[in-house]
Formats: C-alpha cells, sequence, structure tokens
C-alpha cells in the first residue's frame, strides 16, 4: 500500500537539505527555474515567519512540492 506524508516546513536550511531529492523530481520538467537553488535563493528574500514550504512524500520520495508565501494585505494575512 502507498504511503503518502505531508510535512510542512519553516525552515530555510531544512528546504536546502530536500536539494538532491527535490532537484530530482524537477529534472523531469527541464526548467533550471523549479530547482531548488532557484526557490531557496528567492526563499532567502523573505523572513521564515512568512514561509511556508509543504512537501508531498509517497513511499518517502517527494511527488510534489508547494512554497507558499504569507504576505499582509489591506490588514489580512
Amino acid at each position: 500500500m502507498e504511503q503518502i506524508m505531508i510535512e510542512i516546513i519553516h525552515d530555510l536550511n531544512e528546504l536546502k537539505s530536500l536539494a538532491s531529492s527535490w532537484n530530482e523530481l524537477a529534472k523531469r520538467f527541464k526548467s533550471p527555474l523549479l530547482l531548488n537553488q532557484w526557490f531557496t535563493a528567492c526563499a532567502a528574500t523573505y523572513q521564515p515567519e512568512q514561509l511556508q514550504f509543504i512537501v508531498s512524500k509517497s513511499n518517502n520520495e517527494i511527488d510534489a512540492i508547494a512554497l507558499l508565501v504569507l504576505v499582509k494585505s489591506h490588514g489580512i494575512q
């Protein structure tokens, strides 16, 4: 049976530690804009409390990643 795990990360160093498996996933799409290094460089420009990285793993392998930035607009976060 396939086991799916969702992990929410707030730490930039933890995001960097996923580089190898993340980049393996990104290679399928042949775009450097999907590499871990691109996203960690962009994420470094935000405050840690603004960042949420949602990582989906199936059988201990990354199969999806969503990077979210929390922003305040018109008094709403």
